[in-house]
């Protein structure tokens, strides 16, 4: 399984706590997903919240005895506020949380602020890292 998320306070976002809360009635005689692969690709406003949620989705499924072959966390800078949209006034999304206030007034919306994973070598190649080392996986069984 390739299991993906976006950040949430750091951690996984509700879906996929849903998710993964539905997968407990897999476990209470039997553990079907015992020694399945999976993967955690998760994308936030910092690359710290992005870490915090692969380890977060990790330990549910290895709670499953599902078998952990790795993960990619991306931290973003596009953080716009999912509440209000509203980006450089709004006082409580990401872009308050890291630039400020004066920074907010001295932000420059550019292209280099809407970046995607793909625009990261270092991220290209773990994810390709990633994508063998789950086709290896497969290959053994």
């Amino acid at each position: 399984m390739v299991l993906g998320t976006s950040v949430y306070f750091d951690s996984m976002n509700g879906y996929m706590s849903i998710f993964l809360e539905r997968l407990w009635s897999l476990r209470h005689q039997k553990f079907p997903i015992e020694g399945k692969p999976f993967c955690v690709v998760a994308t936030g406003d910092r690359l710290q919240g992005a870490e915090n949620a692969v380890e977060a989705v990790k330990r549910r499924m290895v709670a499953y005895k599902a078998e952990f072959v790795g993960g990619v966390p991306f931290g973003s800078e596009n953080f716009p506020c999912y509440s209000c949209g509203f980006g450089h006034r709004c006082t409580v999304g990401g872009l308050y949380r890291t630039y400020g206030r004066d920074g907010l007034r001295k932000l420059k919306t550019s292209d280099s602020l809407f970046t995607r994973w793909e625009d990261f070598s270092q991220i290209t190649r773990q994810i390709e890292k990633l994508a063998e080392n789950l086709n290896n996986t497969l290959g053994e069984e």
